[in-house]
């Protein structure tokens, strides 16, 4: 709809989150099982960056911080592998 929103949860921040574009096709994925295992292993990453998210104001600001820059890395680590074909 074009409208931003603060929260994942409105609009369409689910949709948003769950969507993932990539060079390779679902069939393509699923032929390598080590592709699969990087698939789920991406999933669960997601879930924690948002459950960490969601602890923001519970945290100090720098602990935060690197927490999620951790996270994402280990994100990108498995988001590169995936591309590679599980290589």
């Amino acid at each position: 709809d074009g409208v931003g929103h603060e929260r994942g949860e409105a609009g369409d921040g689910a949709l948003a989150r769950a969507t993932y574009f990539d060079s390779m096709t679902l069939t393509q994925a699923a032929a390598s099982a080590e592709v699969g295992r990087l698939l789920r292993e991406r999933a669960r990453l997601e879930v924690e960056i948002e459950q960490f998210k969601s602890r923001k104001t519970e945290l100090p600001e720098s602990a935060y911080w690197d927490g999620l820059e951790k996270m994402f890395v280990e994100l990108a680590k498995v988001n590169r592998g995936i591309k590679k074909g599980g290589q």
